[in-house]
């Protein structure tokens, strides 16, 4: 029978019998969009549920902001929640917003670009999550 997701409480932690390959992941969470998914230090994969409203609304003013800054002629790469980096822990966390220098973003082969760059950004933002209010 098919693991429902929708059935699990979040976030959900995996561990994998064997370390997964960052085409792995990265073919993984193409499988299961909207899910939020991470690979920690460990090697453990997280899947968290999507950002609701207002963290989607944060997220959305943290790149409006990176775009202002970026039009008023700093140079860079600005990177959304959907950008997966690999760290030197080995880790492959998302950050919520990102910056990288032109500088380090160009001594990165085009093939290192286009998947999970193996980097820690200069700059990052992480919304924190908004607490749940309780019933009374």
């Amino acid at each position: 029978m098919p693991l429902d997701l929708l059935e699990l409480a979040m976030p959900i932690a995996i561990r994998p019998a064997v370390p997964v390959t960052d085409e792995e992941l990265m073919r993984f969470s193409e499988r299961n969009k909207p899910y939020r998914i991470e690979r920690n230090k460990e090697g453990e994969i997280t899947i968290m549920t999507p950002g609701g409203g207002i963290c989607g609304n944060h997220e959305y003013l943290i790149m409006a902001a990176f775009a202002r800054w970026m039009d008023a002629g700093h140079q860079g790469k600005p990177f959304g929640p959907n950008t997966g980096f690999n760290l030197p822990d080995g880790s492959c966390l998302s950050p919520d917003g990102a910056w990288i220098s032109p500088d380090r973003w160009n001594a990165l082969p085009h093939e290192q670009q286009k998947s999970f760059p193996p980097l820690c950004p200069d700059f990052l933002v992480e919304v924190a999550p908004q607490p749940t209010p309780t019933m009374r």
